[in-house]
């Protein structure tokens, strides 16, 4: 029987000091090198007599590859037979395809099943994704056909190194490969000064035309913008795309045709950037995240290091060549510190705070799980409304610990403690909170609620708060909330909102099932919302006599979809497609767009000076969050939630 992977490793070293002793060391400097065999020397059946490929290496970790000669006497000293024939030398095998051909001018490869032997150099050393690139640096002159192949083996490889490879043809998860095992013959050695020249990705680009660089070393033709960093924390993947970020197709073009459009043009531009392995990433191991340089969506990427292009995962994929993503792209620092300069003698803000609650446990508990993580969310929630600089804010997501029973009959507890909290990094007694309005006691509520808070040295409250109560509509969604303020003898009046949620399908009938379309579930009631919310406008004008009414909030509906039209159509104007076009508040998928909206009066938006989505949050990675990753925390505005505030500039006295 012969000897275990493992004895076989045992049994080469001894092989090299008896075939060294007895002829000298292969490397002809004596005992100033030593010997480490290649992944085909242990992996395989125990050697044959003849020449075996070793590695030498000097105590500097120089070296160069070298032969060691055996003898069947050797081997028999040792107690390893000798086969009857060995293989045969696969670098002076002539290739029985060429790389092109194995690929094919279509989709799959046209051998699938088949037995090749192919020559290339190795344009991508992948260890973490079990294998190789290989690429006929020559070409077979078929402009159809790609001179790149993946290789699927376990042998060690060098990229530049000039490698026969013989295996049998697969596709595997979309990709054309060729899975060789142990089959692997390096003919010449390499570096990656030997890499051939890379071919141009030039987006956007169809599928055809990408499979025809499938396996190829490549530089994209201009710098790639990050469209998505949310499976960096899992999978080590950014998703990047050419000319500027993908865009949420009914946030870009009404449902419809148009939109389908948008999405037919998002899937010519993205690409994946992969870190060159397909396990888990770690809380150890992040790639292309870092405490002071974060990759962030809209950063635009210039790459340093060589990439092949993929396929995997249902995703084209540019994989760095040497198999580490460390240095593929210098990283930048493009945090913003503060919301762009709106102008105005007020200012006025909306946040989504994701889930601020006191609760920490049982089914109605959706924010920190422990008081620790509660702080850390607190002070990144703080910072981010302390440098929104605003003076009204609307604030989504709030606890209302009455719903809860965390203080039944008091629905401001969490409110409150924001507030003090504020307080306390202004250092002073500066803000204050609107309370829920009486009338809103009386119905059945979310365990999340709209809220107002504002700076009692700059506006002061006129009247009561008022909410709106119609449970045929706001059932399923959080009642708006307003209040008027004055300043400087001038007022206007704030309308805090969160719409239904495109989640949670279930139950959906009617026009509220997901017609396909975009706008997912529940869109039936969000525009029957967005129509209430138009008359609660209508009302407040007519009760205060002040026709400047602004409603602020998180509407879950992008800026094109039905329920945002609904509001355009009564009269309203979306301040931020008006004076911030082009911006947004939330990714999703990969995809960039607003859910969060400022909505005004005509006589209003006659008086905005500005308007700034400031983008702290959508953009930056989930590592940073309170829930993240603890190396990567700090209590600052970025990652404080998952929706970005947006701050809008008023001078009252324009008009």
């Amino acid at each position: 029987m012969p000897p275990a992977t493992g004895e076989v490793s045992h049994e080469v070293e001894r092989l090299f000091d008896l075939a060294a002793g007895a002829g000298g060391s292969p490397d002809g400097h004596g005992s100033s090198m030593h010997w480490s065999p290649r992944a085909t020397s242990v992996r395989a059946v125990p050697p044959a007599p003849g020449e075996v490929p070793v590695l030498l290496r000097r105590g500097d970790g120089t070296g160069r590859r070298a032969t060691l000669g055996l003898t069947a006497a050797v081997l028999a000293v040792v107690g390893l037979p000798a086969p009857a024939s060995a293989e045969p030398d696969a670098c002076a095998t002539v290739p029985t395809r060429e790389i092109g051909q194995v690929q094919g001018a279509g989709a799959t490869t046209p051998l699938i099943g088949q037995q090749v032997t192919v020559r290339g150099v190795v344009v991508g050393d992948l260890p973490g994704l079990s294998g190789f690139y290989l690429q006929d640096a020559d070409g077979d002159g078929d402009p159809a056909t790609s001179d790149g192949v993946f290789v699927h083996s376990p042998v060690a490889v060098d990229l530049g190194d000039v490698v026969a490879v013989s295996g049998q043809v697969q596709e595997f998860g979309g990709q054309t490969q060729v899975d060789s095992g142990t089959g692997v013959a390096v003919c010449a050695d390499g570096s990656a000064a030997d890499l051939p020249a890379p071919a141009v990705l030039d987006l956007p680009a169809d599928d055809a035309a990408r499979e025809r660089l499938e396996g190829v070393l490549v530089t994209p033709a201009a710098p790639l913008t990050v469209s998505d960093v949310h499976d960096l924390t899992s999978y080590g993947e950014l998703t990047l795309a050419a000319g500027g970020v993908l865009l949420q197709p009914t946030d870009a073009a009404r449902p419809g045709p148009d939109a389908q459009a948008v999405a037919a043009d998002n899937a010519l531009r993205g690409v994946v950037l992969d870190d060159g392995v397909s396990a888990r990433t770690s809380t150890t191991d992040r790639p292309y995240l870092t405490p002071d340089t974060p990759v962030r969506v809209g950063d635009r990427l210039r790459f340093t290091e060589p990439l092949v292009l993929g396929y995997g995962f249902g995703a084209w994929r540019l994989q760095p060549a040497d198999g580490t993503a460390a240095g593929v792209f210098a990283p930048q620092d493009t945090r913003p510190s503060a919301p762009e300069d709106v102008g105005g003698d007020l200012r006025l803000g909306t946040f989504n705070v994701l889930n601020y609650f006191l609760t920490r446990t049982g089914p109605d508990a959706r924010g920190a799980r422990t008081e620790a993580e509660f702080e850390e969310q607190a002070a990144k929630v703080v910072a981010a409304v302390t440098a929104l600089d605003a003076d009204v804010v609307t604030l989504l997501e709030v606890e209302d610990t009455d719903t809860t029973g965390f203080s039944p009959g008091d629905a401001d507890r969490a409110l409150a403690d924001l507030v003090r909290r504020l307080n306390g990094a202004a250092d002073a007694e500066v803000w204050r909170y609107v309370s829920l309005p009486a009338e809103l006691y009386g119905v059945e509520r979310d365990v999340i609620r709209n809220a107002i808070v504002y700076r009692a040295d700059v506006v002061a409250p006129v009247g009561e708060p008022v909410g709106v109560v119609d449970e045929t509509v706001w059932a399923n969604a959080r009642e708006p909330i307003a209040q008027t303020f004055a300043e400087d003898g001038d007022t206007l009046t704030v309308v805090a909102n969160h719409f239904k949620s495109k989640g949670s399908a279930d139950g959906a009938t009617g026009d509220n099932a997901d017609a396909g379309d975009g706008q997912g579930a529940w869109n039936g009631d969000r525009v029957r919302q967005a129509r209430s919310l138009a008359a609660f406008v209508d009302r407040l004008r007519a009760d205060t006599g002040d026709p400047d009414v602004i409603a602020m909030g998180d509407l879950n509906a992008y800026s094109q979809e039905d329920p945002v039209a609904a509001l355009r159509e009564a009269g309203l104007t979306d301040l931020g497609a008006q004076f911030d076009p082009g911006r947004s508040s939330y990714v999703f998928d990969g995809l960039s767009g607003s859910l969060d909206h400022a909505l005004a009066t005509a006589e209003l938006t006659a008086e905005v000076t500005g308007v700034a989505h400031w983008n702290v949050n959508s953009v930056e990675s989930v590592a940073y969050q309170y829930t993240g990753d603890p190396a990567l925390y700090a209590p600052d505005p970025y990652r404080s939630s998952d929706h970005d505030p947006l701050v809008v500039g008023v001078d009252l006295d324009q008009r």
